[in-house]
Protein backbone atom coordinates (compact mmCIF):
# COMPACT_ATOMS: atom_id res chain seq x y z
CA UNK A 1 0.00 0.00 0.00
CA UNK A 2 1.37 3.44 -0.86
CA UNK A 3 1.71 6.28 1.67
CA UNK A 4 -1.58 7.89 0.60
CA UNK A 5 -3.44 4.60 0.86
CA UNK A 6 -2.06 3.96 4.36
CA UNK A 7 -2.97 7.48 5.46
CA UNK A 8 -6.49 7.11 4.08
CA UNK A 9 -6.98 3.76 5.73
CA UNK A 10 -5.87 5.11 9.11
CA UNK A 11 -8.16 8.07 8.61
CA UNK A 12 -11.30 6.05 7.83
CA UNK A 13 -10.51 3.52 10.56
CA UNK A 14 -10.05 6.34 13.07
CA UNK A 15 -6.96 4.67 14.53
CA UNK A 16 -3.51 3.42 13.66
CA UNK A 17 -3.92 -0.16 14.88
CA UNK A 18 -4.70 -3.01 12.52
CA UNK A 19 -8.26 -4.34 12.65
CA UNK A 20 -8.68 -8.14 12.88
CA UNK A 21 -8.85 -10.05 9.61
CA UNK A 22 -12.34 -11.40 8.92
CA UNK A 23 -13.20 -14.73 7.32
CA UNK A 24 -16.78 -13.65 6.70
CA UNK A 25 -17.70 -13.48 3.00
CA UNK A 26 -17.74 -10.18 1.15
CA UNK A 27 -19.07 -9.67 -2.38
CA UNK A 28 -18.11 -6.58 -4.36
CA UNK A 29 -20.29 -5.91 -7.40
CA UNK A 30 -18.68 -3.36 -9.71
CA UNK A 31 -20.60 -1.74 -12.55
CA UNK A 32 -18.48 0.43 -14.84
CA UNK A 33 -20.94 2.49 -16.83
CA UNK A 34 -20.52 2.38 -20.66
CA UNK A 35 -17.65 -0.14 -20.63
CA UNK A 36 -17.34 -2.23 -23.80
CA UNK A 37 -15.91 -5.72 -23.34
CA UNK A 38 -13.56 -5.30 -26.28
CA UNK A 39 -11.76 -2.36 -24.65
CA UNK A 40 -10.36 -4.48 -21.81
CA UNK A 41 -6.94 -6.05 -22.29
CA UNK A 42 -8.21 -9.40 -21.00
CA UNK A 43 -10.75 -9.40 -23.85
CA UNK A 44 -8.01 -8.89 -26.43
CA UNK A 45 -7.73 -5.11 -26.64
CA UNK A 46 -4.36 -3.91 -27.89
CA UNK A 47 -4.01 -1.11 -25.33
CA UNK A 48 -3.17 -2.00 -21.75
CA UNK A 49 -6.26 -0.39 -20.23
CA UNK A 50 -6.98 -2.72 -17.33
CA UNK A 51 -4.06 -4.31 -15.46
CA UNK A 52 -6.01 -4.85 -12.23
CA UNK A 53 -9.11 -6.23 -13.94
CA UNK A 54 -6.85 -8.44 -16.04
CA UNK A 55 -5.29 -9.78 -12.85
CA UNK A 56 -8.77 -10.66 -11.57
CA UNK A 57 -9.53 -12.41 -14.84
CA UNK A 58 -6.21 -14.28 -14.73
CA UNK A 59 -7.16 -16.03 -11.48
CA UNK A 60 -10.94 -16.07 -11.86
CA UNK A 61 -13.72 -16.74 -14.33
CA UNK A 62 -13.98 -14.56 -17.40
CA UNK A 63 -17.14 -14.89 -19.46
CA UNK A 64 -16.13 -14.27 -23.05
CA UNK A 65 -19.67 -13.58 -24.20
CA UNK A 66 -21.90 -11.53 -21.93
CA UNK A 67 -24.78 -9.37 -23.09
CA UNK A 68 -26.76 -6.56 -21.56
CA UNK A 69 -30.52 -6.42 -21.85
CA UNK A 70 -30.51 -2.68 -22.54
CA UNK A 71 -28.11 -0.09 -24.02
CA UNK A 72 -28.59 2.53 -21.32
CA UNK A 73 -28.11 2.93 -17.60
CA UNK A 74 -31.51 2.80 -15.91
CA UNK A 75 -33.08 -0.36 -17.37
CA UNK A 76 -29.72 -2.16 -17.51
CA UNK A 77 -29.12 -1.65 -13.79
CA UNK A 78 -32.70 -2.61 -12.97
CA UNK A 79 -31.90 -5.89 -14.71
CA UNK A 80 -28.47 -6.28 -13.08
CA UNK A 81 -29.79 -5.81 -9.54
CA UNK A 82 -33.04 -7.76 -9.84
CA UNK A 83 -32.18 -10.49 -12.34
CA UNK A 84 -35.28 -9.52 -14.29
CA UNK A 85 -35.39 -8.53 -17.95
CA UNK A 86 -36.99 -5.21 -18.97
CA UNK A 87 -39.98 -7.20 -20.22
CA UNK A 88 -40.51 -8.23 -16.58
CA UNK A 89 -39.52 -5.17 -14.52
CA UNK A 90 -40.75 -2.65 -17.15
CA UNK A 91 -38.22 0.07 -16.22
CA UNK A 92 -37.56 1.34 -19.74
CA UNK A 93 -37.64 5.13 -19.32
CA UNK A 94 -37.13 7.72 -16.62
CA UNK A 95 -40.86 8.17 -16.16
CA UNK A 96 -41.02 5.03 -14.00
CA UNK A 97 -39.12 3.46 -11.11
CA UNK A 98 -38.87 0.01 -9.59
CA UNK A 99 -42.00 -1.23 -7.90
CA UNK A 100 -41.73 -1.98 -4.20
CA UNK A 101 -43.03 -5.43 -5.11
CA UNK A 102 -40.10 -6.19 -7.43
CA UNK A 103 -37.55 -8.36 -5.56
CA UNK A 104 -34.09 -6.79 -5.52
CA UNK A 105 -30.77 -8.41 -4.60
CA UNK A 106 -29.64 -6.12 -1.77
CA UNK A 107 -32.94 -6.42 0.06
CA UNK A 108 -32.84 -10.21 0.01
CA UNK A 109 -29.25 -10.25 1.30
CA UNK A 110 -30.16 -7.71 3.99
CA UNK A 111 -32.99 -9.96 5.20
CA UNK A 112 -30.44 -12.77 5.49
CA UNK A 113 -28.25 -10.68 7.79
CA UNK A 114 -25.72 -9.28 5.32
CA UNK A 115 -24.37 -5.77 5.73
CA UNK A 116 -25.17 -3.91 2.52
CA UNK A 117 -23.52 -0.79 1.12
CA UNK A 118 -24.03 1.00 -2.19
CA UNK A 119 -22.17 3.95 -3.72
CA UNK A 120 -23.35 5.23 -7.11
CA UNK A 121 -22.41 8.07 -9.39
CA UNK A 122 -25.42 8.98 -11.48
CA UNK A 123 -29.08 9.74 -10.98
CA UNK A 124 -30.14 6.71 -13.00
CA UNK A 125 -28.84 4.32 -10.33
CA UNK A 126 -30.13 6.42 -7.43
CA UNK A 127 -32.82 6.31 -4.77
CA UNK A 128 -35.12 8.24 -7.11
CA UNK A 129 -35.62 5.03 -9.08
CA UNK A 130 -35.73 2.68 -6.09
CA UNK A 131 -32.15 1.40 -6.16
CA UNK A 132 -31.54 2.20 -2.48
CA UNK A 133 -33.88 -0.57 -1.35
CA UNK A 134 -32.15 -3.10 0.86
CA UNK A 135 -29.02 -1.04 1.49
CA UNK A 136 -28.01 -0.22 5.06
CA UNK A 137 -25.88 2.53 3.54
CA UNK A 138 -26.56 4.08 0.13
CA UNK A 139 -24.79 7.17 -1.21
CA UNK A 140 -25.96 8.80 -4.42
CA UNK A 141 -24.43 12.22 -3.67
CA UNK A 142 -27.54 14.43 -3.65
CA UNK A 143 -28.88 12.99 -6.88
CA UNK A 144 -30.35 16.21 -8.27
CA UNK A 145 -27.70 18.59 -6.99
CA UNK A 146 -26.25 20.75 -9.76
CA UNK A 147 -22.86 20.81 -8.05
CA UNK A 148 -22.65 17.10 -7.43
CA UNK A 149 -24.32 14.21 -9.21
CA UNK A 150 -25.63 15.90 -12.33
CA UNK A 151 -22.42 17.81 -12.87
CA UNK A 152 -20.70 14.53 -13.65
CA UNK A 153 -17.98 15.16 -11.02
CA UNK A 154 -18.53 12.11 -8.82
CA UNK A 155 -15.36 10.39 -9.94
CA UNK A 156 -13.91 6.99 -9.12
CA UNK A 157 -11.68 8.30 -6.34
CA UNK A 158 -14.69 9.69 -4.52
CA UNK A 159 -16.62 6.46 -5.01
CA UNK A 160 -13.75 4.45 -3.51
CA UNK A 161 -13.20 6.86 -0.62
CA UNK A 162 -16.89 6.70 0.29
CA UNK A 163 -16.92 2.92 0.06
CA UNK A 164 -13.86 2.65 2.31
CA UNK A 165 -15.45 4.93 4.88
CA UNK A 166 -18.47 2.60 4.99
CA UNK A 167 -16.28 -0.51 5.08
CA UNK A 168 -14.27 0.81 8.03
CA UNK A 169 -17.42 0.80 10.17
CA UNK A 170 -18.50 -2.78 9.40
CA UNK A 171 -18.30 -5.62 11.85
CA UNK A 172 -15.75 -8.32 11.08
CA UNK A 173 -18.40 -10.84 12.12
CA UNK A 174 -20.86 -9.92 9.37
CA UNK A 175 -20.98 -10.91 5.68
CA UNK A 176 -20.93 -7.87 3.41
CA UNK A 177 -22.30 -6.88 0.00
CA UNK A 178 -20.89 -3.76 -1.63
CA UNK A 179 -22.27 -2.35 -4.87
CA UNK A 180 -20.18 0.26 -6.70
CA UNK A 181 -21.20 2.17 -9.80
CA UNK A 182 -18.64 4.22 -11.74
CA UNK A 183 -19.56 6.88 -14.27
CA UNK A 184 -16.06 7.89 -15.43
CA UNK A 185 -16.03 5.80 -18.63
CA UNK A 186 -19.28 7.45 -19.69
CA UNK A 187 -18.85 10.66 -21.75
CA UNK A 188 -17.22 13.17 -21.14
CA UNK A 189 -14.11 10.94 -20.87
CA UNK A 190 -11.91 13.39 -18.94
CA UNK A 191 -9.66 11.39 -16.64
CA UNK A 192 -7.57 13.27 -14.07
CA UNK A 193 -3.82 13.64 -14.45
CA UNK A 194 -1.68 11.69 -15.06
CA UNK A 195 -4.18 9.40 -16.79
CA UNK A 196 -5.36 12.11 -19.19
CA UNK A 197 -2.16 11.77 -21.24
CA UNK A 198 -1.58 8.01 -21.05
CA UNK A 199 -2.77 7.28 -24.60
CA UNK A 200 -3.07 10.74 -26.20
CA UNK A 201 -2.81 14.43 -25.44
CA UNK A 202 -4.97 16.02 -22.76
CA UNK A 203 -8.27 17.69 -23.65
CA UNK A 204 -7.98 21.18 -25.01
CA UNK A 205 -10.16 24.06 -26.17
CA UNK A 206 -11.82 23.32 -29.50
CA UNK A 207 -12.13 19.58 -28.94
CA UNK A 208 -15.28 17.87 -30.13
CA UNK A 209 -18.13 18.00 -27.62
CA UNK A 210 -20.95 15.52 -27.52
CA UNK A 211 -24.27 16.80 -28.85
CA UNK A 212 -26.52 13.85 -29.55
CA UNK A 213 -26.68 10.64 -31.54
CA UNK A 214 -28.69 12.21 -34.36
CA UNK A 215 -26.19 15.06 -34.77
CA UNK A 216 -23.30 12.70 -35.43
CA UNK A 217 -25.37 10.65 -37.84
CA UNK A 218 -25.48 13.74 -40.02
CA UNK A 219 -22.10 15.34 -39.29
CA UNK A 220 -18.95 13.45 -40.22
CA UNK A 221 -16.18 13.48 -37.62
CA UNK A 222 -12.54 13.46 -38.67
CA UNK A 223 -10.65 10.25 -37.93
CA UNK A 224 -8.07 12.08 -35.82
CA UNK A 225 -10.85 13.39 -33.58
CA UNK A 226 -12.45 9.94 -33.36
CA UNK A 227 -9.10 8.47 -32.34
CA UNK A 228 -8.73 11.14 -29.66
CA UNK A 229 -12.17 10.42 -28.19
CA UNK A 230 -11.42 6.70 -28.07
CA UNK A 231 -8.05 7.36 -26.42
CA UNK A 232 -9.76 9.45 -23.75
CA UNK A 233 -12.32 6.69 -23.21
CA UNK A 234 -9.49 4.21 -22.72
CA UNK A 235 -7.74 6.54 -20.28
CA UNK A 236 -10.86 6.59 -18.12
CA UNK A 237 -10.84 2.79 -18.03
CA UNK A 238 -7.23 2.83 -16.84
CA UNK A 239 -8.10 5.40 -14.16
CA UNK A 240 -11.04 3.38 -12.80
CA UNK A 241 -8.89 0.25 -12.91
CA UNK A 242 -6.27 1.92 -10.70
CA UNK A 243 -8.89 3.03 -8.18
CA UNK A 244 -10.27 -0.51 -7.98
CA UNK A 245 -6.77 -1.78 -7.29
CA UNK A 246 -6.55 0.69 -4.39
CA UNK A 247 -9.80 -0.68 -2.98
CA UNK A 248 -8.69 -4.27 -3.43
CA UNK A 249 -5.44 -3.73 -1.54
CA UNK A 250 -7.35 -2.58 1.52
CA UNK A 251 -10.21 -5.09 1.36
CA UNK A 252 -7.92 -8.07 1.00
CA UNK A 253 -5.86 -6.92 3.97
CA UNK A 254 -8.98 -7.09 6.13
CA UNK A 255 -11.01 -9.92 4.60
CA UNK A 256 -9.86 -13.33 3.43
CA UNK A 257 -13.10 -14.21 1.65
CA UNK A 258 -13.70 -11.47 -0.94
CA UNK A 259 -15.44 -12.18 -4.24
CA UNK A 260 -15.45 -9.70 -7.12
CA UNK A 261 -18.05 -9.39 -9.86
CA UNK A 262 -17.03 -6.81 -12.45
CA UNK A 263 -19.33 -5.90 -15.32
CA UNK A 264 -20.97 -2.98 -17.16
CA UNK A 265 -24.47 -1.82 -17.91
CA UNK A 266 -23.81 -1.34 -21.65
CA UNK A 267 -21.13 -0.32 -24.13
CA UNK A 268 -20.62 2.58 -26.52
CA UNK A 269 -20.84 3.02 -30.28
CA UNK A 270 -17.74 4.55 -31.81
CA UNK A 271 -19.04 5.12 -35.33
CA UNK A 272 -19.54 1.44 -36.18
CA UNK A 273 -23.08 2.38 -37.34
CA UNK A 274 -22.23 5.93 -38.35
CA UNK A 275 -22.56 7.72 -35.02
CA UNK A 276 -21.37 7.96 -31.43
CA UNK A 277 -23.09 7.17 -28.16
CA UNK A 278 -25.56 4.61 -26.86
CA UNK A 279 -29.22 3.90 -26.06
CA UNK A 280 -30.36 4.03 -29.69
CA UNK A 281 -29.55 0.58 -31.02
CA UNK A 282 -28.94 -2.98 -29.82
CA UNK A 283 -25.86 -3.93 -31.82
CA UNK A 284 -22.86 -5.70 -30.28
CA UNK A 285 -20.83 -2.56 -29.55
CA UNK A 286 -23.58 -1.47 -27.17
CA UNK A 287 -24.61 -4.82 -25.69
CA UNK A 288 -21.42 -6.92 -25.49
CA UNK A 289 -20.22 -6.27 -21.95
CA UNK A 290 -17.49 -7.75 -19.74
CA UNK A 291 -18.24 -10.15 -16.90
CA UNK A 292 -15.35 -11.15 -14.63
CA UNK A 293 -15.89 -13.15 -11.43
CA UNK A 294 -12.88 -13.58 -9.18
CA UNK A 295 -11.75 -14.07 -5.61
CA UNK A 296 -12.12 -16.59 -2.83
CA UNK A 297 -12.98 -20.12 -4.00
CA UNK A 298 -13.45 -18.99 -7.61
CA UNK A 299 -11.63 -21.24 -10.10
CA UNK A 300 -9.58 -20.04 -13.06
CA UNK A 301 -11.61 -20.44 -16.22
CA UNK A 302 -12.54 -18.74 -19.49
CA UNK A 303 -16.16 -19.57 -20.26
CA UNK A 304 -16.59 -19.31 -24.01
CA UNK A 305 -19.12 -22.07 -24.62
CA UNK A 306 -22.15 -19.79 -24.75
CA UNK A 307 -23.69 -16.45 -23.84
CA UNK A 308 -24.65 -15.10 -20.45
CA UNK A 309 -26.57 -11.92 -19.61
CA UNK A 310 -26.56 -9.19 -17.03
CA UNK A 311 -29.79 -10.74 -15.74
CA UNK A 312 -27.59 -13.61 -14.45
CA UNK A 313 -25.57 -11.39 -12.09
CA UNK A 314 -28.12 -11.08 -9.26
CA UNK A 315 -29.06 -14.81 -9.21
CA UNK A 316 -25.37 -15.73 -9.01
CA UNK A 317 -24.73 -13.44 -6.04
CA UNK A 318 -28.00 -14.54 -4.43
CA UNK A 319 -26.73 -18.14 -4.57
CA UNK A 320 -23.59 -17.13 -2.65
CA UNK A 321 -25.81 -15.50 -0.05
CA UNK A 322 -28.10 -18.53 0.07
CA UNK A 323 -31.14 -16.43 -0.71
CA UNK A 324 -33.78 -16.92 -3.37
CA UNK A 325 -34.62 -14.35 -6.01
CA UNK A 326 -37.51 -14.32 -8.48
CA UNK A 327 -35.41 -13.76 -11.57
CA UNK A 328 -35.26 -14.36 -15.30
CA UNK A 329 -31.54 -15.12 -15.06
CA UNK A 330 -29.72 -18.20 -13.80
CA UNK A 331 -27.07 -19.00 -11.18
CA UNK A 332 -23.80 -19.12 -13.12
CA UNK A 333 -21.68 -20.77 -10.43
CA UNK A 334 -22.27 -24.30 -11.71
CA UNK A 335 -20.59 -23.36 -15.00
CA UNK A 336 -17.39 -22.02 -13.45
CA UNK A 337 -15.52 -25.30 -13.76
CA UNK A 338 -16.15 -25.62 -17.48
CA UNK A 339 -17.50 -29.13 -16.99
CA UNK A 340 -21.06 -28.04 -17.69
CA UNK A 341 -21.99 -26.17 -20.84
CA UNK A 342 -24.14 -23.06 -20.56
CA UNK A 343 -27.71 -23.78 -21.62
CA UNK A 344 -29.09 -22.37 -24.83
CA UNK A 345 -31.45 -19.59 -23.79
CA UNK A 346 -33.29 -16.89 -25.67
CA UNK A 347 -32.02 -13.44 -24.69
CA UNK A 348 -34.16 -10.37 -25.14
CA UNK A 349 -32.94 -6.79 -25.24
CA UNK A 350 -34.79 -3.58 -25.90
CA UNK A 351 -34.63 0.20 -25.93
CA UNK A 352 -37.35 2.82 -26.19
CA UNK A 353 -35.10 5.72 -25.24
CA UNK A 354 -34.88 8.97 -27.25
CA UNK A 355 -37.85 8.20 -29.54
CA UNK A 356 -36.42 4.83 -30.51
CA UNK A 357 -38.41 1.62 -30.22
CA UNK A 358 -36.25 -1.45 -30.81
CA UNK A 359 -36.25 -5.04 -29.64
CA UNK A 360 -33.69 -7.77 -30.04
CA UNK A 361 -33.73 -11.54 -29.74
CA UNK A 362 -30.57 -13.60 -29.45
CA UNK A 363 -31.06 -17.35 -29.76
CA UNK A 364 -29.40 -20.32 -31.40
CA UNK A 365 -26.44 -18.34 -32.70
CA UNK A 366 -28.63 -15.76 -34.47
CA UNK A 367 -29.65 -12.29 -33.37
CA UNK A 368 -32.59 -10.22 -34.58
CA UNK A 369 -32.51 -6.39 -34.52
CA UNK A 370 -36.07 -5.11 -35.01
CA UNK A 371 -36.82 -1.40 -35.35
CA UNK A 372 -40.49 -1.08 -34.42
CA UNK A 373 -40.67 2.52 -35.59
CA UNK A 374 -39.84 1.66 -39.19
CA UNK A 375 -40.53 -2.06 -39.29
CA UNK A 376 -37.00 -2.75 -40.55
CA UNK A 377 -35.31 -5.84 -39.20
CA UNK A 378 -31.80 -7.24 -39.44
CA UNK A 379 -30.55 -10.76 -38.80
CA UNK A 380 -27.00 -11.65 -37.78
CA UNK A 381 -25.24 -14.96 -37.24
CA UNK A 382 -23.19 -13.95 -34.24
CA UNK A 383 -21.26 -17.19 -34.03
CA UNK A 384 -19.47 -16.26 -37.25
CA UNK A 385 -19.99 -12.49 -37.08
CA UNK A 386 -19.46 -11.25 -33.52
CA UNK A 387 -19.31 -7.60 -34.62
CA UNK A 388 -22.60 -7.99 -36.53
CA UNK A 389 -21.47 -6.62 -39.87
CA UNK A 390 -23.43 -8.88 -42.26
CA UNK A 391 -27.22 -8.61 -42.38
CA UNK A 392 -28.82 -11.94 -43.37
CA UNK A 393 -32.44 -10.83 -43.30
CA UNK A 394 -32.73 -10.85 -47.11
CA UNK A 395 -30.95 -14.17 -47.61
CA UNK A 396 -32.67 -15.93 -44.70
CA UNK A 397 -36.07 -14.17 -44.48
CA UNK A 398 -37.85 -17.21 -42.99
CA UNK A 399 -35.54 -17.18 -39.98
CA UNK A 400 -35.92 -13.42 -39.58
CA UNK A 401 -39.72 -13.67 -39.55
CA UNK A 402 -39.68 -16.63 -37.19
CA UNK A 403 -37.53 -14.58 -34.83
CA UNK A 404 -40.08 -11.77 -34.90
CA UNK A 405 -42.85 -14.14 -33.86
CA UNK A 406 -40.61 -15.66 -31.21
CA UNK A 407 -39.80 -12.18 -29.88
CA UNK A 408 -43.49 -11.39 -29.61
CA UNK A 409 -44.06 -14.64 -27.73
CA UNK A 410 -41.24 -14.01 -25.26
CA UNK A 411 -42.22 -10.42 -24.55
CA UNK A 412 -45.55 -11.64 -23.25
CA UNK A 413 -49.10 -10.43 -23.79
CA UNK A 414 -50.29 -8.51 -20.74
CA UNK A 415 -53.21 -6.75 -22.47
CA UNK A 416 -56.49 -8.62 -22.98
CA UNK A 417 -59.54 -7.34 -24.87
CA UNK A 418 -62.84 -7.82 -23.03
CA UNK A 419 -64.78 -6.88 -26.17
CA UNK A 420 -64.23 -6.33 -29.85
CA UNK A 421 -62.96 -2.99 -31.11
CA UNK A 422 -59.82 -1.07 -32.09
CA UNK A 423 -56.74 -0.48 -29.96
CA UNK A 424 -55.51 3.09 -30.54
CA UNK A 425 -51.86 3.73 -29.69
CA UNK A 426 -49.93 6.90 -28.94
CA UNK A 427 -46.14 6.82 -29.57
CA UNK A 428 -46.29 3.04 -29.43
CA UNK A 429 -46.84 -0.09 -31.51
CA UNK A 430 -48.62 -3.37 -30.88
CA UNK A 431 -47.10 -6.71 -31.80
CA UNK A 432 -49.30 -9.25 -33.51
CA UNK A 433 -48.32 -12.33 -35.53
CA UNK A 434 -44.77 -11.16 -36.02
CA UNK A 435 -45.74 -7.69 -37.25
CA UNK A 436 -45.90 -4.24 -35.72
CA UNK A 437 -49.11 -2.20 -35.85
CA UNK A 438 -49.91 1.39 -34.87
CA UNK A 439 -53.61 0.55 -34.59
CA UNK A 440 -55.02 -2.91 -34.15
CA UNK A 441 -58.46 -4.47 -34.42
CA UNK A 442 -59.11 -7.01 -31.70
CA UNK A 443 -61.77 -9.53 -30.83
CA UNK A 444 -62.95 -10.41 -27.35
CA UNK A 445 -60.28 -12.52 -25.63
CA UNK A 446 -57.36 -11.35 -27.81
CA UNK A 447 -54.12 -10.82 -25.89
CA UNK A 448 -51.23 -8.67 -27.08
CA UNK A 449 -48.15 -6.64 -26.14
CA UNK A 450 -47.55 -2.92 -26.66
CA UNK A 451 -44.14 -1.23 -26.69
CA UNK A 452 -43.03 0.97 -25.03
CA UNK A 453 -44.70 -0.29 -21.88
CA UNK A 454 -45.31 3.19 -20.47
CA UNK A 455 -47.19 4.48 -23.54
CA UNK A 456 -50.85 5.53 -23.22
CA UNK A 457 -53.36 3.20 -24.89
CA UNK A 458 -56.96 3.97 -25.87
CA UNK A 459 -59.77 1.74 -27.08
CA UNK A 460 -62.56 2.44 -29.54
CA UNK A 461 -65.47 0.04 -29.22
CA UNK A 462 -67.87 -1.09 -31.93
CA UNK A 463 -70.15 1.88 -31.30
CA UNK A 464 -67.32 4.36 -31.93
CA UNK A 465 -66.93 5.41 -28.31
CA UNK A 466 -63.30 6.00 -27.33
CA UNK A 467 -62.13 4.90 -23.87
CA UNK A 468 -58.88 5.59 -22.03
CA UNK A 469 -56.07 6.45 -22.09
CA UNK A 470 -54.82 3.54 -19.98
CA UNK A 471 -51.29 2.52 -19.01
CA UNK A 472 -49.56 -0.76 -18.39
CA UNK A 473 -46.93 0.98 -16.24
CA UNK A 474 -46.41 4.42 -14.81
CA UNK A 475 -49.81 5.91 -15.56
CA UNK A 476 -52.54 7.21 -13.32
CA UNK A 477 -55.14 4.86 -14.77
CA UNK A 478 -54.88 1.20 -15.63
CA UNK A 479 -56.85 -0.88 -18.07
CA UNK A 480 -60.50 -1.35 -17.30
CA UNK A 481 -63.74 -1.97 -19.13
CA UNK A 482 -62.89 -3.07 -22.65
CA UNK A 483 -59.19 -3.63 -21.93
CA UNK A 484 -57.74 -5.50 -19.00
CA UNK A 485 -54.09 -5.64 -17.92
CA UNK A 486 -51.94 -7.51 -15.49
CA UNK A 487 -50.91 -5.78 -12.26
CA UNK A 488 -48.66 -2.78 -12.74
CA UNK A 489 -44.98 -3.44 -12.02
CA UNK A 490 -43.57 0.10 -11.88
CA UNK A 491 -44.36 3.44 -10.30
CA UNK A 492 -44.41 6.97 -11.69
CA UNK A 493 -41.42 9.35 -11.50
CA UNK A 494 -41.49 13.07 -12.27
CA UNK A 495 -38.33 15.03 -13.16
CA UNK A 496 -38.33 18.80 -12.76
CA UNK A 497 -37.10 21.21 -15.46
CA UNK A 498 -33.74 21.82 -13.77
CA UNK A 499 -32.98 18.11 -13.68
CA UNK A 500 -33.99 17.71 -17.32
CA UNK A 501 -31.69 20.56 -18.34
CA UNK A 502 -28.70 19.00 -16.60
CA UNK A 503 -29.51 15.59 -18.08
CA UNK A 504 -29.60 17.12 -21.54
CA UNK A 505 -26.12 18.56 -20.99
CA UNK A 506 -24.90 15.05 -20.11
CA UNK A 507 -26.51 13.55 -23.22
CA UNK A 508 -29.24 11.72 -21.30
CA UNK A 509 -31.99 13.79 -22.86
CA UNK A 510 -31.60 14.31 -26.59
CA UNK A 511 -33.49 16.27 -29.19
CA UNK A 512 -33.40 15.82 -32.96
Amino acid sequence: MNVYGLWLWNLVMGCTTEAPVSEQPMVVLVSIDTLRADHLSSYGYERQTSPFLDSLADVGVRFEYARSASPWTLPAHATMLTGQLPSTHHIVDDSVSLSAKTPILAEELQKKGWGTGGVVSTMYVSSLFGFDRGFDFFEDFDLLSEKKNLSGTVDAEKIIDTALSWFSKQSAEKPLFLFLHFYDVHYAYEAPAPYDTKFDRASQKGDLRYKNYFHFKKKKVAQTQRDHQIAQYDEEILYVDAQLKRLSDILTSKRTNVKWVVTADHGEEFWERGSWGHAHTLYSEQLHIPLIVSGAEIPTQVVDSGWVGNHDVAPMIAAWGEVSLEADGIDLTKYFSGKEVLPERPMLAETTRFKTNRVSLFEGGYRLEWDLNTGKSELFHTQDDLKETKDLSNTEPEIAFAFKKRTEELLGKPWTANSGGTVVLSRAVALKEGRHKVTMDVEKGDSFQVLPYDAPISFQDSTGIKQGPWYLVGGESVGQGSLQIEEQTATRVELDDAAKKKLEQLGYIQND
